[in-house]
């Protein structure tokens, strides 16, 4: 048998989880008139084999940074469980494979969003991750110091989750969108204290 996945109008995209009464009523959608639910066939799991490499979940976004060299070439992935994976692209492969560098739990929900910039050459790795559980949040990223929380906030519930982020290259412009159509600008402050970059950030 074929499994389907269910999209009612009007929820934002949401996958059809509670019945069709239980959504309509959380998004105000009148059961008096006609409903539109749109179905497709279900993504199926992934064929997974020893050689790949392995993550606790599915992968729902991706980002990527280059450079002038293939040693500095990045690759970040978010999955399902709110995890984010930092790789590095090998040179010596041609950058075919990839080397964890390192991996943190950033959110509750599902990862949605990421996006990754370096001010100048030679900085740290800023990285921006949004999630399904209407967080964004902020980390600074060095081989000598790893992963640390620069900014955080927390939507509130009348507003959609993020959707996608972009960084203004080599500055310090945050861009994101939502799936309400809103686009917000954050300004990432150049100080590297913790406490004043989380409040600015909110």
């Amino acid at each position: 048998p074929i499994t389907f996945e269910f999209i009612m109008a009007g929820t934002n995209n949401r996958l059809l989880r509670k019945g069709v009464e239980k959504e309509a009523r959380q998004y105000g959608i009148s059961l008096e008139e006609a409903l539109s639910i749109t179905y497709f066939p279900a993504t199926t799991a992934p064929d997974v084999s020893e050689e790949q490499e392995q993550l606790p979940d599915w992968v729902s976004c991706l980002a990527y940074s280059s450079s002038n060299n293939n040693s500095s070439n990045l690759v970040l992935s978010g999955c399902y469980d709110g995890t984010i994976h930092l790789f590095q692209q090998q040179e010596e492969s041609g950058g075919e494979a990839l080397e964890k560098l390192h991996t943190a739990s950033v959110a509750t929900g599902p990862m949605k969003a990421l996006a990754m910039t370096t001010r100048a050459e030679g900085e740290s790795l800023w990285i921006a991750a949004a999630s399904l559980d209407h967080s964004l949040s902020l980390y600074q990223y060095s081989t000598e110091h790893g992963l640390h929380l620069r900014g955080h906030c927390v939507q509130e519930d009348t507003s959609a989750a993020i959707s996608c982020l972009d960084f203004q290259r080599n500055s310090s412009v945050l861009a994101s969108g939502d799936g309400k159509g809103t686009i917000r600008l954050w300004s990432i402050p150049t100080y590297d204290d913790a406490e004043e970059m989380e409040s600015s950030a909110s």
